[in-house]
């Protein structure tokens, strides 16, 4: 039996094809975790910052945009 991935966690979903909605969810994790750093929380601070580092390579570097989303 073959698991199909989360949908909620598809960063290749058809709604971020818009460029400015990848650019949108990419500046609110780096505020975010400027935001951890500001107020002294590292673990946070690397955590969030991973996930915008992961967003970022997926949004930017490896999205494919003739990809149909099947």
């Amino acid at each position: 039996m073959s698991r199909r991935p989360n949908p909620a966690l598809d960063l290749r979903h058809p709604f971020f094809r818009p460029v400015w909605r990848r650019v949108v969810l990419v500046s609110a994790l780096v505020f975010w975790t400027v935001i951890e750093i500001t107020q002294g929380n590292p673990f946070w601070a690397v955590l969030v910052g991973g996930i915008c580092a992961y967003a970022s390579y997926v949004f930017f570097l490896a999205f494919d945009l003739d990809d149909d989303g099947s």
